[in-house]
């Protein structure tokens, strides 16, 4: 079942975005996306302008839901560090991990002003703080291993904090000013309209319900009775399932519960800080 969410500030404040409907009859393409947040929207976008022909399937409204609702910050980097990823994957696999990783506000700054997409935007950096000596000095070996990699980072004491953001109660903490802020949803919009504008076909309102390959392809069967046939897809060549292999043919959405992050949106504690702390 797909909740619809509340309406965020960004619903607010952003503007409308490009004109979309349900799903009018059943088509055969290059290319189905299901889902017409940031990831699939990004698919969409590129993929049409390598030639692909592209049908997007959103349930709900573009940006709607997670795409639309987040805190907007773009931050490169993973969960684990370098040297984590360095462990866990080898050397050879762990440098390009590391490098996607890095790269990633990157491509997001590049897009928007290569496609000169129309979001709010600032790359002002985003400060990790620590509360106590332990987590500073994660923040310091953090800081240290991606200075090491080249990013431009820098280690911060409380004072600093204090500086850049106004918060007091923080003893030291990181600043990876790769990093920065983005309207979210109006970023998701944009990259709709320019999927749009590369050829992709976008369709609201229409939940896809089931998934099914067979000798030919796969197919996507939606609520409203339509279906997606992608015939020997030129992006990735499937494998052929026996009569046995009902998994491999028959794929259905399992059940999820939402669990919803809350951002809240306030004046800054000083008026100077605007431009410090990413404010748009």
């Amino acid at each position: 079942m797909i909740v619809k969410a509340s309406n965020s500030l960004w619903h607010e404040v952003g503007p409308m975005g490009v004109a979309s409907g349900p799903l009018q009859q059943s088509e055969s393409i290059d290319l189905i996306i299901v889902g017409g947040g940031i990831l699939g929207l990004s698919t969409a976008l590129h993929a049409a302008g390598a030639g692909l022909s592209i049908r997007v399937v959103e349930a709900g409204e573009i940006g709607e839901q997670a795409s639309g609702l987040n805190g907007g910050q773009v931050i490169p980097g993973l969960k684990y560090d370098p040297s984590s990823l360095r462990a866990r994957f080898g050397e050879a696999r762990g440098e390009r991990i590391i490098a996607f990783a890095a790269s990633t506000a990157d491509k997001v700054f590049d897009l928007i002003l290569n496609l000169r997409l129309d979001v709010p935007q600032r790359r002002s950096g985003w400060i990790q703080a620590a509360h106590e000596p332990k987590a500073a000095r994660a923040a310091e070996t953090r800081a240290s291993e991606w200075r090491q990699c080249g990013a431009d980072v820098a280690v911060l004491n409380g004072a600093e904090i204090i500086s850049l953001t106004g918060a007091c109660g923080y003893v030291g903490g990181w600043i990876d000013r790769r990093a920065g802020i983005i309207q979210p949803l109006v970023y998701t919009r944009e990259l709709a309209r320019a999927a749009i504008e590369n050829g992709a076909k976008i369709a609201t309102g229409t939940r896809v319900t089931r998934l099914l390959q067979n000798i030919d392809g796969w197919v996507a069967e939606t609520t409203l009775g339509y279906e997606l046939r992608v015939v020997r897809s030129r992006l990735r060549q499937t494998p052929t399932p026996t009569t046995s292999s009902r998994a491999a043919r028959e794929r259905h959405y399992p059940p999820f519960v939402p669990d919803r992050d809350r951002p809240i949106a306030a004046q800054p504690r000083r008026g100077d800080l605007t431009w410090r702390t990413g404010g748009f």
